[in-house]
């Protein structure tokens, strides 16, 4: 009897381990959570804003590191829009959205918390039992905070160094925002090797023309800038290009972290976790900039809501962007996202007057239709 007891036992282990590991292997193919009709769109939503942001930014990019300051009082505005966003979509959640998160994650975007300092296992049923304090895994996704918050801070002061380097070396903010698109890149790999989130050809094809598009607006801006200050601005336009690279790879990197949070710990509430960590991040440089302030330094109020404001944008877009890469197709949603160059230099050509040449016309029509090539082939897939 007691061997029965036992073998039963066992067999009920195995059962409840083999029920877990389906669980995550099922969160592991990559599939949206929610469908392209809303990823695509908010896609493009992110666009738009990070465009309007990066021309903020450039206003104010001949303070440095000093503008994240200005930039970190928006992102706290930036927060509270996305607070109302979370629990906008805490009450609007997908049943298949809802199924994925526990009850901790529909409530109030505080107690997420909760759902990091304790640990909720499931019973042989897959249902969710008592939480339980477990220290080594507390500390594991505590850490998890840290790295985000690291990540973010990294991201957004290379990011306001390549707008001041573009400045100093007359280079156009569009034409060197382009170099976003090594984040499709980027995301295109480390997504594949990790989450096996393959694409189809067509999704593909549309990556390659926007890649094209961009690297079209990029080239034919170079030359202008080489030509007129040969050493200085050649050098500067450098340090702005690899300062957007290294941007791009910390986003990425962020992105990749979220990512796979939301798929080994589904319980947890990701959006609410990226803006918890980018509220840390806005309250660090609101004191940087306060302490800049009793030092002496000066700014219009004009410099001050620009810089705010692109903060503020920047902060939401960010969200967004975790938003659409998590629950979305993260190669596809970056390379809508960094359709933002066109935006930008569109921007730049109604505020102050930088008409492209023919090179960049034809980057920009290129660039909107492989955003079009994309969002059609992925609406009659779902059809």
């Amino acid at each position: 009897m007691a061997s029965v007891v036992r073998r039963s036992g066992a067999v009920k282990r195995v059962k409840s381990e083999d029920e877990e590991d389906c669980r995550k292997e099922e969160n592991r193919k990559g599939e949206e959570l929610v469908s392209a009709k809303i990823w695509v769109p908010v896609s493009l939503l992110v666009s738009i804003l990070n465009a309007i942001a990066g021309i903020c930014f450039s206003y104010v990019s001949k303070y440095k590191i000093k503008a994240g300051g200005m930039q970190g009082a928006g992102e706290f505005l930036g927060n509270s829009v996305c607070l109302i966003i979370i629990s906008f979509q805490g009450r609007y959640l997908t049943p298949q959205e809802t199924s994925q998160l526990s009850p901790q994650s529909r409530s109030p975007w505080l107690k997420w918390l909760y759902d990091i300092y304790y640990i909720r296992k499931r019973d042989i049923h897959g249902n969710l039992l008592h939480a339980q304090w477990e220290q080594g895994i507390c500390m594991r996704r505590a850490l998890i905070t840290v790295v985000l918050v690291i990540l973010t801070v990294l991201l957004n002061l290379a990011f306001v160094l390549s707008l001041y380097y573009a400045t100093v070396g007359f280079f156009n903010s569009g034409i060197m925002c382009s170099l976003g698109v090594t984040r499709v890149i980027f995301v295109s790999i480390i997504f594949y090797f990790m989450f096996k989130q393959s694409l189809k050809w067509y999704e593909i094809a549309g990556i390659m023309i926007l890649i094209i598009s961009v690297v079209s607006i990029l080239y034919s801006g170079e030359d202008k800038v080489v030509n007129e200050k040969q050493d200085t601005q050649a050098f500067f336009v450098v340090l702005a290009c690899l300062s957007m690279i290294i941007t791009m790879l910390f986003s990425t990197m962020r992105i990749a972290v979220c990512k796979y949070v939301s798929l080994e710990v589904p319980e947890i509430n990701i959006p609410a976790l990226y803006n918890f960590t980018m509220a840390i991040y806005a309250a660090g440089m609101i004191i940087y900039l306060i302490v800049l302030i009793s030092q002496g330094f000066e700014f219009t109020l004009i410099e001050f809501s620009v810089g705010t404001l692109g903060g503020a944008l920047y902060s939401v877009a960010g969200y967004l962007t975790t938003y659409v890469n998590v629950r979305g197709k993260a190669a596809i949603a970056s390379a809508i996202i960094e359709g933002s160059t066109l935006f930008q230099t569109v921007f730049d050509l109604l505020l102050f007057g930088r008409y492209p040449n023919l090179a960049q016309y034809i980057g920009l029509l290129l660039g909107f239709g492989a955003v079009l090539f994309i969002i059609l082939f992925n609406s009659l897939r779902e059809k």
